[in-house]
């Protein structure tokens, strides 16, 4: 098991991710993804242009690689960064503060959640997440 931080549940040795598969007015599926990231790791992601476009780099890489060797450099716009899509919560801060924090990671991975964009029934899994 990984080794806990502090009372709060935080586990700081692996990535996970939460996916969601999703088709609306288009005749093509699209993909959502949630990645939970530790910050100690990571701590420069918004501190530097450099660090950040190098980790959107590997996702584009990554995902290029899952659509069969796509050329990077002509499909990495495949993948989008929405604004505002970092989100952190502090351990160290006051109990409340940290569930302010939760509160709205919460909020914004409810966005995978939304029923109206997803297709059931079809054989196809609507939702994927790490498993540990």
């Amino acid at each position: 098991w990984p080794e806990k931080v502090d009372h709060y549940s935080i586990y700081i040795d692996r990535v996970r991710y939460v996916w969601a598969r999703e088709q609306h007015q288009s005749d093509r599926q699209h993909y959502h993804v949630f990645i939970f990231l530790n910050q100690e790791d990571y701590k420069d992601l918004n501190n530097s242009n450099i660090l950040r476009h190098r980790l959107a780099g590997k996702i584009q890489e990554a995902w290029c690689s899952a659509l069969k060797e796509m050329p990077v450099d002509v499909f990495k716009t495949l993948v989008h960064f929405p604004e505002h899509c970092v989100y952190y919560i502090h351990a160290d801060r006051a109990p409340h503060e940290v569930e302010e924090d939760r509160g709205e990671v919460v909020y914004r991975a409810s966005y995978l959640a939304k029923d109206k964009t997803k297709h059931y029934g079809n054989g196809y899994r609507s939702f994927g997440c790490s498993q540990y």
